[in-house]
C-alpha cells in the first residue's frame, strides 16, 4: 500500500485555498490595469487633438493662420472630452493623475479666456506635452511606442 503524508496535502489544500481567496483581487488588478490603460489612450487622442489648436494661438499651423481669438466651441470640444474623462483618472497612477490634472486646470483656464495672448498659448502647450509625455510612459500600447507626430515641428517650422 501506498503511504499518504498528511503534511503535504495539508499544505497543497493550504495553497490552493490561498490561490482561490487571491483570485478576485488578482481578477481586479487586472480590470483596474486595462481600465488605466484605456483612459490613457482616450487622454492622449484628445491631448493630441488639442495640439495643434492650442499652437495656432501662437504660430502659424496646418490648420490656420495665427490667432488670438479665444477657442471656439468646435475647438474646445476635446476640453470637455477630458472633464468628462476626469472622474475615471483616479485609476492612473499618481504622476500621471497630477499631470493630466494639471494640464485640465490649464485647459479650463484658456477656454474661460476672451482673449489668448501668445505667452498663455505656450505655458499651456507645455503643460499639455507633461501630460502627453507622462501617459505615454504608462505603456498604453501593447509593444512599440510609435513616433510623435509632432516631434518634427521645428524642422517645419511650426514651433
Amino acid at each position: 500500500m501506498c503511504e499518504v503524508n498528511w503534511t503535504a496535502v495539508s499544505s497543497l489544500a493550504t495553497l490552493a485555498a490561498v490561490l482561490v481567496a487571491l483570485w478576485p483581487n488578482f481578477r481586479d488588478w487586472l480590470q483596474r490595469k486595462r481600465q488605466a490603460r484605456n483612459l490613457r489612450s482616450r487622454l492622449l487622442t484628445q491631448f493630441v487633438r488639442l495640439r495643434p489648436t492650442i499652437a495656432r494661438r501662437f504660430i502659424n499651423t496646418p490648420i490656420g493662420q495665427r490667432t488670438d481669438e479665444a477657442l471656439s466651441i468646435l475647438e474646445s470640444e476635446p476640453i470637455r472630452a477630458i472633464e468628462a474623462m476626469m472622474p475615471q483618472a483616479v485609476i492612473l497612477s499618481a504622476r500621471e493623475h497630477d499631470n493630466v490634472l494639471v494640464a485640465y486646470i490649464n485647459l479650463m483656464a484658456l477656454v474661460s479666456l476672451p482673449r489668448i495672448e501668445e505667452q498663455n498659448a505656450k505655458d499651456v502647450l507645455d503643460v499639455v506635452d507633461q501630460a502627453i509625455a507622462e501617459l505615454q510612459k504608462g505603456k498604453w500600447l501593447q509593444g512599440k511606442m510609435p513616433k510623435a507626430p509632432w516631434s518634427n515641428q521645428k524642422e517645419k517650422g511650426y514651433v
